[in-house]
């Protein structure tokens, strides 16, 4: 069928040439603008163009210059139509665009019909030229490809005449092969390129022109002969025909197969070798065919299955009378390689078996079979399988013994779960024996044998101990098949963690029994703690009692002295007759002041040995001035001078207990003075220095005090326990709870740290305390 595109951008006149030009054998397609023009163009084949010349966006001559740029609608008809662009410019210029006609609406019917007929008839000729062309050129390209393939063919060819064995013709392949040059074999005798096996060459040609006459054709191996005399193998296949100018010829195809035949007789002498190797193996080696039989067995398969005797595969191996589903072989034989396991009641063993196909030399078909024998890991494998099935059941009971809502009935579940998955077991239950009234407790179980059950065919049972105590019991029954010794050493192992899951259970009831008591005991022993830490702050004050009463009495011996100075003195000025008021009055004011400085020390004392019952806000450098102010002479005492260093914007200030951080700071204080002292006393002539630095952190969110000495420093070996109780290095002279009670009072009671480093030739004690919350702007 022959396709006319009609384009009009008026639909009535697209109707008016579609109904105009209608016939059986031609298909009209329609478009109403340029685009779509040019895109049906280039989508299929068509004999005409019917333009309308006056369209909008893109008209008939800007159409028809576009279809003429391309290749494959350049040589299109094209016929104008159109009812405005009538002039001669216009006709003209659609002629220059390779218009075939330019026609004026309205159109005749009678002209444009006879118009489309004649390209119509134009098209079929030019199609019919197209296709004989193209039939010749095939034509041709056959013919010379036929004689390109004659002459580069890989196979020799030769034509014989078959009345009288002339050579007619032969291809370079076949000159090269016997080793003759251009045309020289044309016109001689068969039988010169024939070498004689065990029939001459004229019998050989005698056999194969039988063949030819009966069936028309020949093919066989063919021992040929060179021109320089080297015998070589060819395989050939030989036709007739009849030929217009020799009658009836014979031509023959000849590959050589020198390399083949010895590469066959390679392979015999290998596959021989192989034999004798297959012999050896301790791996069965089967090979069958497509029929099931059985083309080989080695000795390693005869040993166990016996001797073939032309039985198939599936009679030899499993006295069958039809192939078995390990016997078929599709896969094996479509080219797959397979590797599948199987269990053989003959021998009792498990094997694995690699089958794949072997293209034999006829061009059939066979199955290569090796079996290994792999019954020793299949049991291996089992064995690490239930191991880990048992660690899965261990896991899973032991998750249920850290699980706090799990109930000894609960772990008894799994237990029961896993023993019969282990033993494939049809019954069984698991029991617990009662501590306080030894009865046994039997969690019946999923699987226990009701009264009235099946007769027992195979039991097993195992109690569940911790040493000498018997906690319970695991009992199976009926497994699929007989109970191993490994059935039961895993149900001991089994046995032993539920004994273990079981006593810790009821530890665990034991301890939530205690802890529910727990908390008032909790409470109870702070308050003793806290009573007895209380006490023995008091004790640590009290056991320097001793020597805050000769503090005194040395604080009080100058103002002592000199009230006693004042009296004599008054005592002398009357007996002189100069006593008068003034005198009197400044006497007086003497010995007030004097009775102000004892009062207020006694006040300061008595205050330091007051406990603080409540945490208040104090300041550090305040707390530690006013203890030196009360101690600082039995330091000077003892030839040590203490110092106080600070920066300016250090913040002081803390929450705790003011007098107990001040006892921890004399308890420091005390231990580098007879630290001090006693190097001194070992013949050094140092002078005793004692460094109190305050500071802060980087973030000044802790105050920090070092309190360091020149004392010569903690020994390695004690330095780790100074802050037990009782611990001394004193000997009978010390306590041992002035450093534990200044840890205690630090970081018990106020949150903080102390501890102690040796530096610079002496022990440095660090105690660390919050900045008050504040003075940190919180």
């Amino acid at each position: 069928m022959q396709n006319i595109l009609i384009v009009d951008d008026m639909v009535e006149n697209l109707l008016v040439l579609e109904t105009l030009l209608d016939q059986a054998d031609v298909n009209i397609v329609r478009a109403i603008n340029g685009k779509e023009a040019l895109w049906k163009l280039l989508s299929d084949e068509f004999a005409l163009l019917i333009l309308d010349v006056n369209m909008p966006e893109m008209n008939g001559f800007e159409v028809a210059n576009l279809i003429r740029t391309n290749k494959k609608t350049r040589t299109l008809p094209i016929i104008f139509i159109s009812a405005t662009n009538i002039d001669e410019t216009f006709v003209f210029k659609g002629y220059n665009l390779g218009a075939v006609d330019y026609l004026v609406k309205p159109v005749k019917d009678t002209v444009l019909k006879s118009k489309v007929s004649i390209f119509l008839k134009l098209d079929k000729q030019r199609r019919t030229i197209i296709e004989h062309s193209q039939q010749l050129r095939k034509a041709n390209e056959e013919l010379r490809l036929q004689s390109e393939i004659l002459a580069n063919v890989s196979e020799g060819v030769i034509l014989i005449k078959a009345s009288d064995g002339t050579i007619l013709f032969t291809n370079p392949k076949f000159e090269q092969m016997f080793g003759y040059n251009e045309g020289e074999l044309i016109c001689r005798n068969n039988p010169v390129v024939n070498a004689p096996t065990d029939k001459t060459p004229e019998e050989t040609a005698m056999e194969i022109q039988d063949s030819l006459n009966r069936n028309n054709v020949w093919h066989g191996e063919l021992r040929n002969i060179k021109k320089t005399g080297k015998i070589f193998w060819c395989y050939a296949t030989v036709s007739t025909f009849d030929h217009p100018k020799y009658g009836k010829v014979w031509i023959a195809v000849h590959n050589d197969i020198t390399q083949t035949k010895r590469a066959q007789e390679e392979v015999k002498t290998e596959r021989d070798k192989l034999k004798m190797i297959m012999e050896t193996m301790q791996d069965g080696v089967l090979i069958t065919n497509l029929e099931y039989g059985i083309e080989y067995v080695n000795e390693a398969i005869s040993k166990i299955f016996g001797e073939v005797n032309g039985r198939k595969c599936y009679e030899y191996f499993h006295n069958d009378t039809k192939p078995c589903q390990l016997c078929r072989s599709d896969e094996v034989f479509s080219g797959k390689n397979i590797v599948r396991e199987a269990y053989s009641p003959v021998s009792n063993k498990t094997y694995s078996i690699f089958e794949t196909h072997i293209n034999n030399l006829d061009g059939t078909l066979s199955k290569f079979e090796v079996s290994h024998d792999i019954t020793d890991i299949k049991n291996a494998q089992e064995i690490m399988k239930r191991e880990l099935d048992l660690q899965s059941a261990i896991a899973e009971v032991s998750g249920a013994l850290l699980s706090a809502d799990k109930s000894i009935y609960d772990i008894a579940q799994i237990v029961h779960k896993q023993a019969m998955k282990l033993t494939s077991s049809a019954h069984g239950f698991v029991s617990e024996v009662d501590t306080e009234t030894e009865e046994v407790i039997t969690h019946a179980l999923k699987g226990c044998i009701p009264s009235g059950h099946i007769p027992l065919e195979r039991f097993l049972s195992t109690p569940a101990v911790i040493g000498d105590t018997l906690i319970g019991q695991i009992a199976l029954a009926n497994p699929e098949k007989d109970y191993t010794d490994e059935d039961l050493n895993i149900i001991k192992r089994l046995a032993t963690i539920y004994a273990v899951a079981v006593e810790r259970k009821r530890i665990e009831e034991q301890l939530k029994n205690l802890n529910n008591h727990l908390g008032a005991m909790v409470e109870e022993e702070i308050e003793k703690r806290r009573t007895h830490e209380q006490m023995l702050i008091q004790q640590s004050k009290m056991a320097a009692m001793g020597e805050m009463i000769g503090l005194i009495a040395h604080q009080w011996k100058q103002p002592l002295n000199a009230v006693g100075l004042t009296i004599q003195d008054i005592r002398d000025t009357y007996e002189y007759d100069e006593l008068n008021e003034q005198y009197l009055d400044k006497s007086v004011e003497s010995m007030m002041a004097q009775l102000s400085f004892m009062s207020k020390t006694i006040d300061d004392f008595r205050n330091f040995f007051v406990p603080s019952k409540l945490k208040v806000r104090f300041n550090v450098k305040t707390a530690i001035e006013e203890l030196l102010s009360m101690f600082a002479n039995i330091l000077i005492k003892n030839n040590i001078k203490v110092s106080v260093q600070t920066d300016s914007d250090t913040l002081f200030s803390t929450f705790g207990y003011p007098n107990e951080f001040k006892q921890v700071v004399l308890s420091i204080l005390n231990n580098s003075r007879d630290a001090i002292a006693a190097i001194k006393t070992n013949g050094s002539e140092i002078k005793g220095c004692i460094t109190i630095n305050i500071s802060n952190n980087e973030d000044k969110s802790r105050v920090i005090v070092l309190i360091g000495d020149n004392g010569g420093g903690i020994a390695d070996d004690i330095i780790g326990k100074i802050f037990e109780p009782y611990f001394s290095t004193k000997e009978t002279d010390g306590s041992g709870i002035g450093l534990y009670m200044s840890k205690t009072i630090i970081e018990t009671n106020m949150g903080g740290s102390l501890t102690v480093r040796n530096i610079n030739g002496g022990a440095e004690f660090v105690i660390s305390l919050d900045v008050y919350a504040v003075d940190l702007g919180k």
